[in-house]
């Protein structure tokens, strides 16, 4: 499911009762996610190995930018769940308690992961803050991989900030990760018990602060 400005949401039932309504704005949300990862460049790390060594970790804040889209079913579930009802109970469109819901688990997720990974990075003396903006969280739907195909990803806007001056020492926009996905019928069903062992946002989390940790630790050129 998609979360930003207006976005709609499509339960299975919407698929099957009309299929034409539900195609084209599958193809808008393949395209949107294909628009964003085109334009992610990679960044350069302009602070040296001796800058990198000498800052601490000591906070992750995670923030979703104002038309940030995210598309995951299984947040909708978890959601459902806490409510005591059926995923497919809900009713369509995304409230904005539902969109705080996921918003609050993706942050969590992020900042328990970036904690981790960047932190075991970052661990000098000097006090820093990294502020992380999603800008697009993408998990297609098994119905939209059998139909289009399509994969998981993330982007997100990811800056180094000094505790003690609130400055900014290192920005890296568009943070991208892409993870592929099984597609058709056969891909979906293979997918499906791979997500089964590790939720695909868990691995698409993952995939995106190993990704940062790594281009951080690297020696820039």
């Amino acid at each position: 499911m998609k979360v930003g400005k207006e976005a709609p949401v499509r339960r299975r039932g919407d698929f099957v009762e009309n299929p034409a309504r539900w195609i084209p704005n599958a193809i808008v949300a393949a395209l949107g996610a294909a628009l964003v990862a085109a334009c992610a460049t990679v960044a350069t790390n302009t602070l040296s190995p001796q800058e990198i060594a000498g800052l601490k970790l000591t906070s992750v804040a995670v923030t979703f930018k104002p038309d940030a889209q995210i598309q995951w079913d299984d947040g909708l579930r978890l959601y459902a769940e806490s409510k005591g009802l059926n995923y497919l109970q809900l009713p369509a469109g995304v409230t904005p308690e539902e969109q705080t819901f996921m918003r609050d688990a993706l942050a969590r997720k992020l900042k328990e992961a970036m904690t981790k990974d960047v932190g075991a990075t970052l661990h000098g003396a000097r006090p820093v803050r990294l502020d992380v903006a999603v800008i697009r969280f993408d998990i297609t739907s098994p119905l939209q991989r059998i139909v289009l195909g399509g994969g998981y990803s993330m982007n997100a806007d990811v800056n180094i900030v000094d505790m003690r001056t609130g400055a900014v020492l290192l920005a890296y926009p568009n943070v991208n990760t892409v993870l592929m996905a099984g597609g058709g019928v056969a891909g979906a069903a293979v997918q499906a018990i791979i997500d089964a062992n590790q939720p695909a946002a868990d691995r698409v989390i993952d995939s995106f602060t190993r990704q940062y940790a790594k281009w951080l630790a690297e020696r820039p050129t």
